[in-house]
């Protein structure tokens, strides 16, 4: 009886209809989005009160400007690591070197005690 009750009602229900303001919605926000982004590439001035006296200040780092920055430090930081990642392995090379001339130094002083 409750299994009818419940085909009854599904059957019943209409499907969903997207509602167009909603996409009018949406499409206002996207060119909202959009006129930010223009917006944040753009160069701002602002006033600024420093003790009775005004500066005016201009920002010229745009998003892109910024942008290059990050990527240039990124780069510098994987040069780096490259570096780094060298020189560990110029310091296993000594090492493994120092242990070979060792062993060859022991094994002179063997043969010379010998004699």
């Amino acid at each position: 009886m409750q299994n009818n009750k419940l085909s009854n009602i599904i059957r019943k229900k209409k499907p969903i209809k997207p509602i167009a303001s909603k996409s009018c919605e949406f499409k206002m926000l996207t060119e909202q989005i959009d006129t930010e982004q223009q917006c944040m590439s753009d160069t701002y001035e602002f006033e600024i009160d420093d003790l009775q006296q005004r500066k005016l200040f201009q920002i010229q780092l745009t998003l892109g400007d910024v942008k290059k920055l990050i990527k240039a430090k990124k780069e510098t930081l994987n040069q780096i690591w490259r570096q780094i990642t060298t020189l560990k392995s110029n310091i296993l090379k000594l090492q493994n070197d120092i242990s070979y001339f060792e062993i060859k130094v022991y094994s002179s002083l063997r043969q010379v005690k010998q004699m």
